[in-house]
């Protein structure tokens, strides 16, 4: 989301807003520079975000679209590794080139949420990564206000001219379980069950009715928050529901979403779905056999430790980003296991083609 009070600062109409990673640069260079905040100071931060999300960002712009551990399906068939790809090389550099400039948060690795949400509020945030807009800036609560605050469009690039954005698979599996302790078992599976109901879900997703939303008709469709002052929509829900930042059984019905009353609801999801014809999903849910499962354990535990680690270095320029280190980074995370990771990957959507 966009700070909308620093775009009205420069004079940036939201009909100019960034179509291309390059335009997006040259705008979080304007919020560093030119003092949006307006207290005097350098103490913006033009762009923070967990750098999952600045990774997805910057490779969608490029066109590329792959799960967590860099996994992406092709319409060929053909399942590859984008992380050692030369276009993640230039994400690196891009984003390395963000830090040193401090236009990326220069505390992105190390900062918490809460952190990140003080630096919202007191308004030295110009682009960041958030469920609501409400959660990261000082919006006057549930009024149009928000409307000031846009999303930012999905992006091409110099090496890309498709929309695309990458999707979460809309399915998760593996949200619950049922021990031998269970004297009861068939009760659990209808209570999970109820979860999956409309009724049940709209407890699971809001809080009970009555105390974490109302429904406004007699139908029973439109529905609001009971939101108290001085709260979000999101830190009110949390209270209310572990399934606000938590993967739990319950299901995202459209008449759920056509019900919302919240105007911070209405408008982020009117926002998001703008962009529904450019979402990807990078990879499908397939399943594993017992030993693959067992084998990717192990290889994404020490995968990632390791990608993690040298992602930060290059990013941070604690670790140069030239021909050297990278075709050293390439042969290590190989031979760590990225190519047996990949052949797991391959055969499971094999069995899911020819299904």
């Amino acid at each position: 989301w966009l700070n909308g009070s620093w775009l009205e600062d420069l004079k940036i109409d939201q009909n100019q807003l960034p179509t291309t990673i390059e335009d997006l640069v040259k705008l979080l260079e304007r919020f560093y520079e030119e003092d949006p905040n307006g207290n005097g100071e350098q103490d913006e931060i033009p762009l923070t975000a967990g750098i999952s999300s600045i990774r997805q960002l910057i490779l969608n712009s490029y066109g590329i679209v792959c799960n967590g551990d860099g996994i992406c399906a092709g319409e060929d068939g053909e399942v590859s590794y984008v992380y050692t790809t030369e276009a993640f090389r230039k994400y690196l550099e891009l984003v390395n080139s963000l830090f040193a400039s401090k236009l990326l948060d220069q505390n992105n690795f190390t900062e918490t949420g809460e952190q990140r949400i003080a630096n919202g509020m007191e308004n030295k945030i110009g682009l960041v990564n958030s469920a609501l807009p409400t959660n990261m800036y000082k919006i006057q609560s549930q009024t149009s206000d928000i409307e000031r605050y846009p999303m930012l469009p999905a992006l091409t690039s110099e090496q890309n001219s498709t929309l695309v954005k990458t999707r979460n698979n809309p399915v998760n599996r593996g949200l619950f379980s049922i021990t031998k302790l269970c004297k009861t078992p068939e009760r659990a599976i209808q209570w999970v069950d109820n979860l999956y109901s409309y009724e049940g879900s709209m407890m699971t997703w809001q809080g009970p009715e009555g105390y974490g939303f109302e429904y406004t008709d007699d139908k029973r469709i439109n529905w609001k928050q009971k939101l108290p002052e001085g709260i979000s929509s999101e830190e009110f829900r949390a209270s209310q529901t572990p399934a606000a930042g938590i993967a739990v059984p319950f299901f995202i019905y459209d008449k759920m979403l056509e019900g919302l009353s919240n105007p911070d609801e209405i408008y982020s999801n009117a926002q998001a779905r703008k962009y529904m014809d450019n979402l990807v999903i990078p990879y499908p849910p397939v399943y594993y056999t017992e030993e693959e499962a067992t084998r990717m354990a192990t290889l994404t535990t020490d995968i990632n430790t390791y990608f993690n680690e040298k992602e930060a270095e290059f990013i941070t320029g604690r670790a140069k980003l030239d021909d050297t280190s990278w075709n050293e980074f390439v042969s290590t995370i190989d031979r760590i296991g990225a190519k047996e990771l990949t052949q797991i990957y391959q055969d499971a959507y094999d069995r899911y083609l020819a299904k």
